[in-house]
Formats: C-alpha cells, sequence, structure tokens
C-alpha cells in the first residue's frame, strides 16, 4: 500500500489524489500515529469501500479490519508519506516528516501541531496514556481540519 498518489503528474485526478493522501496524513496525524483510511474507490460523486488501515499496536494478533488491513503500511506512513502543498499549507497545522539523508526521520520534527504525535507512544492496546489537554481545555487537537 502505497501512501503516495499513484496516478502520473499529468493525469487529470492527479491533484484530488494529492488531496486524499493529504486527508491520510491529517487521520494519521488525528489518530497519533494509529490509523488512516486507504484504497478509496467509487465515482467522483461518491467514495465507497474504503480500507482502514491500523498500526499493529491497535489489536495485535486480531485482524480487525479483513485482509486489507497492512499494519507496515501505517508503521512505514512518516518514512514513504511525501507532503504535498496541501500538507504544507499552514492554515492546516501540519507539519511535514523531516526525513534525514538515510530515509530515517528526524526524531525532533513535529507531526502535529502540538507535537503530541512524537511524545505519546501508543500502549498495547492501542491507546494512548499519556495525551495532555490543550491549555484551553479543548484536548489538544490544534490542527483541527474538519
Amino acid at each position: 500500500m502505497d501512501s503516495n498518489p499513484l496516478l502520473n503528474e499529468s493525469n487529470h485526478w492527479y491533484d484530488l489524489a494529492l488531496f486524499f493522501t493529504f486527508t491520510q496524513h491529517v487521520q494519521y496525524v488525528k489518530t497519533r500515529g494509529l490509523a488512516f483510511i486507504s484504497d478509496y474507490q467509487g465515482s467522483f460523486e461518491l467514495l465507497t469501500d474504503p480500507q482502514i488501515l491500523t498500526h499493529p499496536t491497535v489489536s495485535p494478533g486480531v485482524d480487525i479490519f479483513g485482509d486489507g488491513n497492512m499494519e507496515a503500511a501505517v508503521s512505514e506512513f512518516e518514512k514513504q508519506h511525501i507532503c504535498s502543498y496541501y500538507c504544507k499549507w499552514p492554515g492546516f497545522g501540519l507539519h511535514p516528516f523531516t526525513k534525514q539523508a538515510d530515509g530515517s526521520i528526524d526524531d525532533t520534527a513535529k507531526s502535529a501541531a502540538d507535537g503530541s504525535i512524537d511524545d505519546a507512544e501508543p500502549a498495547a492496546d492501542g491507546s494512548i496514556d499519556d495525551a495532555e489537554p490543550a491549555a484551553d481545555g479543548s484536548g489538544g487537537d490544534d490542527a483541527d481540519v474538519s
């Protein structure tokens, strides 16, 4: 499963594909690296049959989303995803994943506007125990794109 558009840049639908990869970035950040939606299908007016991809810690040993749940896609998302201009637009508050020359992710880079995705490690059951609410008590989701 690729976290980047599979269409050629000259394809009429390429910009839409970029937008879908941006939504994956948002979902990845909002779930603190635990899940995102992939394999969008359907028509221009209605998307159907998406595949929910989850991190291996979400349900160890239990296949909760079927054979299409490629856990490695979530584990490797930050390494594989190439941020588009949607991801980089300041109004969304996302931070591009910073890659080192060797392909690894710079641990000092912040993936969420408040940095919480880098600070929180999922527990064995997939929950996040150390999520801190924002100063305004809203739960810390500064990168709200809804």
